[in-house]
């Protein structure tokens, strides 16, 4: 019986949030970040993480700003 935890699953990279499939056999992709990601420096793939957070957060706070100024 095959360990669940072994199975492929479909992940999304922290670094560039493209979905990637994992563990893959050969491949360099990690829990965290897909193939071409986990070659990256970990200092890049770190501000790649911290700009996505803040793209996020700022894309949220617009569409709040948004719905606020469309039900005025």
């Amino acid at each position: 019986m095959a360990n669940p935890k072994d199975e492929m699953q479909e992940r999304t990279c922290r670094s560039c949030r493209q979905p990637y499939r994992y563990p893959g056999r050969g491949s360099l992709a990690t829990r965290f970040h897909c193939e071409a990601c986990a070659e990256l420096p970990a200092p890049v793939r770190a501000a790649f993480e911290r700009f996505h957070r803040q793209i996020a957060l700022l894309t949220s706070r617009i569409e709040q700003l948004e719905r606020q100024v469309s039900v005025r």
